[in-house]
């Protein structure tokens, strides 16, 4: 019996491989440089995000960063490149402070280990501890508004001037000019704590010695709701001159609508004081003063009347 062949399947031809539509060379080009551009940037994004999640829920310290920019010139010197004073610091950190209950946002700085170094490299004012609250609107405009203030264990040097204005002590310091536009009608918090100040350019060479200086001070509405603020709080430190010494006190407080401050001081002689006053040199008897004034409640940026 005969068997019948099978039909033999047909041989499948093989196809050369044939890759994609080719693109031409300067698209490649186009689309590598683009991921050049790009990558740093999504890279700078991303620690930005990373940077500002970290600002608003907590301290970030910059002293590593800062330090590339310090010390910062805050006196001009009168030769040019010698400032009269320079800034530095220990260590720095920020955190932003989001607004709430009506106030804007701000930036808080946090430094310790603050010197003012003269342009021979003596310290003439240190800080161990110096936080501010700084109102951000302000700072676009190129302008330092402190919402709060915090110093802790300074000492300060200073010097009264020939047409009565008070500058930091500095030799070789250049006088005139326009230094950064500070305002202080949005402070609203002032805390001061172990803080000694040395006032020259007092008639005959004379030194005042002021301190330690504590104060704790608050701006508060008048009422809920109220543009209107008033101060509270207390102040002391003591004044030396020679043989003059007395402790002054302050205390603000609201009464009604209004702002009371007290001003006190304990005895002394006003013939230590003859150095200012002849007719205040055969005053040797104690005698001690007292003040009080009323203060018109006014709005955050507005000024002070009394």
């Amino acid at each position: 019996m005969a068997v019948p062949d099978f039909p033999r399947p047909p041989r499948r031809r093989f196809r050369p491989f044939c890759p994609g539509p080719q693109f031409p060379r300067h698209l490649h080009i186009a689309r590598w440089a683009a991921l050049v551009c790009v990558t740093p940037i999504a890279l700078v994004a991303a620690a930005g995000s990373v940077f500002l999640w970290e600002l608003a829920h907590g301290p970030v310290d910059i002293t590593r960063v800062s330090h590339l920019v310090e010390p910062v010139s805050i006196a001009a010197g009168k030769r040019p490149g010698h400032p009269a004073g320079r800034l530095s610091w220990d260590t720095l950190r920020i955190q932003w402070q989001p607004a709430a209950g009506g106030v804007p946002a701000g930036l808080v700085l946090m430094a310790r280990g603050l010197k003012v170094t003269r342009f021979d490299n003596l310290i003439a004012e240190r800080a161990e501890e110096a936080d501010a609250v700084l109102s951000l609107s302000a700072l676009f405009e190129g302008v330092i508004a402190p919402r709060t203030l915090r110093l802790e264990n300074a000492t300060l040097a200073l010097r009264r001037l020939p047409d009565g204005d008070v500058d930091m002590d500095l030799p070789e310091q250049k006088r005139g000019g326009r230094g950064v536009p500070t305002r202080l009608d949005r402070l609203r918090a002032v805390d001061v704590h172990n803080v000694a100040i040395t006032l020259a350019g007092l008639p005959q060479d004379r030194i005042v010695v002021i301190g330690p200086v504590e104060m704790q001070a608050r701006r508060i509405r008048v009422a809920p709701h109220s543009p209107d603020f008033v101060w509270t709080g207390t102040a002391r430190t003591t004044v030396m001159l020679d043989g003059f010494r007395t402790t002054l006190t302050a205390q603000a407080r609201q009464v009604g609508n209004t702002g009371r401050l007290h001003l006190g001081s304990t005895p002394f002689e006003p013939a230590a004081l003859g150095v200012f006053s002849p007719l205040a040199v055969d005053w040797h008897v104690p005698v001690s003063v007292g003040a009080d004034a009323v203060f018109v409640p006014h709005g955050m940026d507005e000024q002070p009347s009394s």
